[in-house]
């Protein structure tokens, strides 16, 4: 446990230097990349693998076999971070893995591959994944057409089927799907603007996110964006504080915030406040 509690350390604390790699020594980096790769490989958290995975990418060719063992990982979305990296190593083997989750049934792992393929410039495959992408927004598995409306946006234009989006935004019943939907349709898009307007009605994290999309060209969204920072719930008033920094530059309804009872939207407002000084 504690081999791999000092792994873990390494490896963080790799990821955050990764980015100077190339003023580092050749021997830095090594020990850089062994730790990495032995968290990708042996840490019981999916999480941290899949981030180690991620980190590795900056390794280059190097750390080509963390990735060809991560894709057999356990882990659906451990694999997905392996083929991701693999991609910019091996991009006609990644491709190949990947062509092959097309033709796989709807899960979370295809949803990621048809995501990926259809990302790619220029996009392989463009038909056969947004196929896959709409039986996944039609899957009565909420969490799947949860994270496929949710990587929407990571998809081109030219391969999404605007009609098709719009009729599931009206059909969706889940409200952070529907937010997601409307996301991807843009705020220039009317049926995407009313569904914005009808979640943002609701005080919750959904409506908190809706209402900040709306805010740049809307004073009532403004104020519902505003008063979350007096919501009952701590997740809603953290959310509320960033999002009004992001969209509205203020930081006169945060400082009430600053001396929250909750330590969490404190930190949330203090970062808020200085990202718009």
């Amino acid at each position: 446990r504690a081999a791999r509690k000092e792994r873990r350390a390494a490896a963080l604390a790799s990821v955050s230097r990764s980015a100077r790699a190339g003023n580092e020594d050749r021997e830095l980096r090594a020990r850089q990349r062994q730790a990495l790769s032995e968290v990708a490989r042996f840490d019981p958290e999916p999480q941290l693998r899949a981030a180690a995975l991620s980190a590795l990418a900056r390794h280059g060719v190097e750390a080509l076999s963390a990735f060809e063992a991560g894709v057999q990982d356990a882990d659906a979305d451990v694999r997905s971070a392996a083929l991701r990296g693999m991609l910019g190593l091996d991009p006609e083997r990644a491709r190949t893995l990947l062509d092959q989750q097309l033709g796989a049934a709807v899960s979370s792992e295809s949803i990621d591959a048809a995501i990926a393929l259809a990302a790619l410039s220029p996009a392989r495959e463009p038909e056969r994944a947004w196929s896959l992408l709409a039986a996944a927004l039609v899957s009565p598995d909420a969490s799947l057409r949860a994270r496929a409306a949710g990587s929407l946006q990571l998809v081109p234009e030219r391969v999404r089927d605007v009609a098709f989006l719009r009729t599931r935004l009206e059909a969706e019943p889940s409200r952070s799907v529907r937010l997601s939907l409307a996301l991807a349709l843009g705020n220039a898009d009317p049926k995407a603007v009313q569904a914005l307007v009808g979640l943002s009605e609701s005080a919750d994290l959904t409506g908190a996110e809706a209402a900040a999309e709306l805010a740049p060209r809307d004073e009532q969204a403004r104020k519902r964006l505003r008063a979350l920072t007096s919501h009952t719930t701590l997740l809603v008033r953290a959310t509320a504080a960033r999002l009004i920094a992001r969209e509205l530059h203020e930081s006169d309804p945060l400082v009430k915030l600053l001396a929250d009872a909750s330590w969490q939207v404190r930190s949330a407002a203090a970062g808020a406040v200085l990202s718009v000084l």
